[in-house]
């Protein structure tokens, strides 16, 4: 950077930056590291360049960095604030310590497959909020995704919103393009509208370049790159790291589709896909967007610009939200329903909706439940003329008319600098389409979290991970609540639930490989590599159970008294301690006679070690009846 223009620059800051250094940029930016005076913190300033700013007004350029700015999620890197300085337009984000993706790439080249799919995920579920909420990033790539404590953040989302088709139009007729050759889909290489599809594409073209060590496109130039994804199929990772699971290799070919209605509609649609690849699941052939999909019609927002946002947005959430009225009930359908907020000024004004919003996406997927689109339910609400929170019959009528045999309610208190999140979760008792409150479980799931305004994310996952687990309670299901207060990751914690589901339908091979996964967020996660332990002794894969066992023991002291007892008698039992496995059982149960999982066991431990000890297998008969009559579908693969 020249001296002269980093003196300009720094008068038109004036003081409220000091700069320290350019950090470098790319073709549409250049960036600079800084010191924001006011709040004594590192700032990252992104200048446009002229030929991407030309055309923009300041107001316009403000008004659309004003919707990036309430893009609020633990994968996105959040816009602080915008301005104009040296007659360049620029916006500012927190400056994270670490490095992007592109750098750990050029380190490494390849990375482990289950964190390249893990990065690719949280990278989805970045685009997919952001999608729901109008933006598409339009240059997905690895400069643009940050690893923060091993997390992948996707930051750039204000120049997506800074460009309107007219100024895309302009830069594309300057021989200019939005996006990287290596990384952009096939739509946006020949110039076409792009869609939240195109963000698919991208991310298939990184999560190929994790695994393999460059882009499935590769060549001397941008035209050359363009060329070869217009007119060739992408290639399979297969051929040049066939260690990749097949499973990974097809939804990584439905991604990189060239037509964008043969790729995943959606980037929930592309995590999911990859979830069912861990667990040995081939991705379903895609669905065609719905003419009036509210999704379809959101990119058509960003390209007609903000005043087309009320008109536009309200007519495709109306004809969303009449086709998502249901004629039937769903038992694992959820609607979370806008909380009721009191206090907190400008900082809560929007957490009503945002609860809404956040809560259905750390819900959707836990225990086989799927969550209603939390624009349908926000919109739905808003027609019943209840922004400021639904009563008891009007969220049950909001509920039913979505198909919703789950429904969350909640509120929000906020004194000071302190935050309680309060909710409930509700469950219509049939499948009728009456509104009584007798249809209704008068005893729903409640559950209270308290801390930081800064805490806000953490909060929402405790709020989620309290609430499903409250939903499982009872003798068979104790596990599940000691899981959720004993990991602080609701990836962990999804991934645990989603092993149980699999344990207790006999699917041993899925519920480790879910184990591992929940292993893989939380380390330290004890029930995790117990339950780990426990599916592949059902296997009787005893060389790895044992060692899962003895992990879990190690971080046993994350466990409470009860659940501790447990896993010290199945490390005896992996290691073959017939006597100390069965006194440790016998001794749990004198103390805890409701404890399934310690009565299986028991069961277990005398049905296999008796033989070897003189002792009748028939011992184990009368254990497992009372196992079965206290719950006859607890898992017990006898």
């Amino acid at each position: 950077m020249g001296a002269e223009f980093r003196r300009q620059l720094q008068a038109a800051l004036g003081t409220k930056f000091i700069i320290e250094r350019e950090l470098g940029g790319g073709g549409m930016s250049r960036v600079f590291l800084a010191e924001e005076i006011g709040l004594g913190r590192r700032v990252v300033i992104k200048l446009l360049r002229p030929e991407i700013g030309l055309g923009i007004s300041a107001e316009r350029f403000s008004r659309e960095t004003q919707v990036a700015a309430k893009l609020q999620h633990p994968n996105i890197l959040p816009l602080l604030a915008s301005g104009v300085a040296a007659g360049l337009l620029y916006y500012t984000m927190p400056y994270v310590e670490g490095e992007s993706l592109a750098e750990l790439l050029k380190r490494e080249r390849r990375l482990p497959i289950d964190v390249a799919l893990r990065m690719a995920r949280e990278t989805a579920d970045a685009l997919q909020y952001a999608h729901d909420h109008g933006v598409v990033h339009r240059d997905v790539k690895p400069g643009n995704i940050l690893l923060s404590g091993g997390c992948a953040v996707v930051t750039d989302f204000g120049i997506a919103l800074a460009l309107s088709a007219e100024v895309d139009e302009r830069i594309t007729a300057a021989g200019m393009s939005v996006g990287t050759p290596a990384y952009m889909s096939p739509e946006q290489a020949a110039g076409d509208s792009a869609d939240g599809r195109s963000d698919v594409y991208s991310l298939g073209c990184v999560l190929y370049e994790m695994l393999a060590g460059e882009p499935p496109f590769t060549g001397p130039s941008a035209r050359a790159i363009v060329a070869k994804r217009l007119i060739a199929p992408p290639p399979r990772i297969s051929a040049v790291r066939p260690t990749v699971p097949w499973t990974v290799e097809e939804v990584l070919l439905t991604a990189l589709a060239t037509v964008p209605a043969d790729r995943f509609q959606t980037a929930r649609a592309f995590a999911r896909a990859l979830d069912g690849a861990v667990l040995g699941t081939p991705p379903s052939t895609p669905q065609p967007i719905r003419r009036g999909d509210a999704r379809l019609h959101r990119w058509r927002v960003v390209a007609g610009g903000a005043l087309a946002l009320g008109v536009i947005a309200a007519a495709a959430t109306a004809a969303y939200v009449r086709r998502e009225t249901h004629e039937s009930i769903s038992p694992d359908r959820l609607a979370v329903l806008p909380f009721t907020v009191h206090g907190g000024g400008d900082f809560a004004s929007s957490l009503g909706d945002g609860m809404a919003d956040l809560l259905s996406r750390n819900l959707d997927g836990l225990q086989r439940i799927r969550t209603v689109d939390p624009s349908v339910v926000i919109g739905r609400t808003h027609r019943a003329g209840a922004r400021g929170g639904l009563n008891a019959s009007r969220a049950r009528e909001v509920a039913r008319a979505l198909g919703a045999g789950l429904y969350v309610t909640g509120s929000v208190n906020v004194v000071g600098g302190r935050l309680r999140l309060q909710g409930a979760l509700f469950e219509q008792r049939d499948s009728t389409m009456s509104a009584d409150a007798s249809a209704v479980d008068p005893t729903p799931t409640r559950a209270s979290v308290e801390g930081d305004t800064a805490q806000l994310f953490a909060l929402v996952d405790q709020l989620a991970a309290e609430l499903v687990s409250g939903r499982y309670r009872g003798p068979g299901n104790r596990l599940v609540e000691t899981a959720a207060s004993t990991t602080r990751s609701l990836a962990a914690l999804r991934a645990y639930l989603d092993g149980e589901g699999h344990l207790r339908n006999t699917r041993f091979d899925s519920a480790s490989l879910a184990y591992q996964r929940a292993i893989a967020a939380d380390s330290g996660f004890a029930l995790a590599h117990y339950r780990f332990a426990v599916a592949l002794g059902l296997e009787s894969d005893w060389s790895r159970s044992a060692p899962a066992a003895a992990r879990a023991l190690h971080f046993a002291d994350r466990l409470g008294e009860r659940e501790r007892r447990l896993v010290e008698a199945y490390a005896a039992f992996t290691r073959g301690e017939a006597d100390a496995a069965e006194r440790a059982y016998r001794s749990l149960l004198a103390d805890h006679p409701d404890d399934l999982e310690a009565r299986f066991l028991l069961g277990r431990t005398l049905f296999y070690f008796n033989p070897s000890r003189g002792r009748p297998i028939a011992e184990a008969r009368p254990v497992f009846d009372e196992m079965l009559a206290a719950d006859p579908e607890f898992l017990c693969p006898i």
